[in-house]
This record gives structure tokens, C-alpha cells and sequence, in this order.
């Protein structure tokens, strides 16, 4: 009997599916395996990761330059390593889950959250734009 994996290669199935798919039980050479063990010995070192999650600023929020923008970081209580990047500037801020920072750069920013969580490096991002002072005249 062929091996199930290479019999399904060409598809790109994901592993999950193809054993939801095919029954209760899967073949693996001599051995039948319930697909609900699978299912748990897949899922279950991922049940409890951790969720990382940027609170604020917001998704597509707008600042002026040099306005104090507070980031807060959530899903990090078993995290080390934190280090929030921009992709203009860079990192910009190590080892903080809140903080205040004004002095970001003009223009589109991703930001993105990076932290290692257990055996995991995780990470969340967020689109803001800094827009240049404006001048009154």
C-alpha cells in the first residue's frame, strides 16, 4: 500500500482535512490509527499557545509626527524577548508590553510585535500612518 502522505502530495491537502476526510480511521502501514487521536496530538501542543495580539494603536490609525502614540501588547504573560519593529525604523522599543513612544518617522508604517513564548517566537503587526506637522500660515 502506498504511503497516504505521497498518495495525497500532489493535491496540497492539509493533513487535518485529509484525515477528517477520509473517515474515523487512518492506515499509517501496519498500524490503524483513530483520527481523533491525530486530530488531538496535532492540535494540542497549540491549544494553549498563547494569543499575540497589538491593543493599540489601532489598525490604520493616523498620528502626527511626533505625537506620543501608546502601544499595548496582549498575549504576553508568558513571553520573553518582546521587541516591537517598525518598518521604517526599525526596532524601536525591547523588552516593553505598554509603553509611549513619539518618534516615529513620516509615512505608511507596519508595526510588528515579535516575542518568544515558550519553544514559539510569535508575532502580530498593525498598518498606522505618521503624517508630517501640519503648518498654519
Amino acid at each position: 500500500m502506498q504511503n497516504l502522505f505521497e498518495l495525497f502530495k500532489p493535491y496540497r491537502v492539509p493533513l487535518v482535512l485529509l484525515l477528517l476526510v477520509l473517515g474515523r480511521m487512518v492506515i499509517f502501514g501496519d498500524a490503524v490509527i483513530p483520527v481523533g487521536e491525530i486530530f488531538n496530538r496535532l492540535t494540542s501542543s497549540n491549544r494553549n499557545a498563547p494569543r499575540l495580539k497589538i491593543k493599540s494603536p489601532i489598525p490604520d490609525a493616523i498620528y502626527q509626527q511626533g505625537q506620543s502614540i501608546l502601544f499595548i501588547g496582549h498575549g504576553l504573560t508568558r513571553c520573553s524577548q518582546i521587541r516591537w519593529l517598525s518598518s521604517i525604523d526599525g526596532q524601536f522599543q525591547e523588552g516593553q508590553i505598554a509603553f509611549n513612544y513619539d518618534k516615529l518617522t513620516r509615512g505608511p508604517h507596519t508595526i510588528t510585535l515579535i516575542a518568544r513564548c515558550g519553544s514559539l517566537e510569535m508575532s502580530a503587526g498593525v498598518a498606522i500612518t505618521v503624517q508630517p506637522l501640519a503648518v498654519d500660515y
